[in-house]
């Protein structure tokens, strides 16, 4: 499916740029879809900090429109406040936009179709800090079999 493959890709990318960033004292973890359970119940510190990628939904327009098919991702951020070698989440937030902003496609093929909406806060229960980047992207047009230049 055309929003697994992007939710993957925009994985890779973002592995790729938080690799090569030598500002943040802790590995960011990265995750599709969901946090590890087993994980977050044996040791939740060790979850944190982390990128959750999400696919919220999509819409794939009728055959005869010109509308393009589009998948809503949310990015979730977290960060443990208890541990000061982790980055502030706001600093994640801002670094993932300046990289969507910069970027042309994901994957060669994934186009960021809308604004960018983002939000960050605080958890008063626990000493988690949490923020999400809201956003859409162009999926690639799909071709019925036998199709050639709109003609069957």
């Amino acid at each position: 499916m055309t929003a697994t493959e992007l939710r993957t890709c925009l994985k890779n990318e973002l592995t790729t740029l938080f690799q090569t960033d030598y500002c943040y004292e802790k590995k960011i973890n990265i995750y599709e879809n969901e946090l590890p359970k087993n994980k977050y119940e044996q040791d939740t510190k060790n979850v944190f900090p982390f990128i959750l990628i999400e696919v919220e939904n999509g819409e794939i327009p009728p055959d005869d429109s010109d509308e393009k098919s589009t998948c809503k991702i949310n990015i979730l951020v977290g960060s443990n406040l208890d541990d000061e070698k982790q980055p502030e989440v706001l600093s994640v937030v801002d670094k993932v936009i300046l990289f969507l902003k910069s970027t042309l496609y994901i994957g060669k093929k994934y186009k960021l179709s809308s604004s960018i909406k983002w939000q960050a806060g605080k958890d008063e229960a626990t000493p988690f800090e949490y923020g999400i980047i809201e956003m859409s992207f162009e999926l690639p047009d799909i071709k019925k079999k036998g199709e050639v230049n709109n003609y069957v």
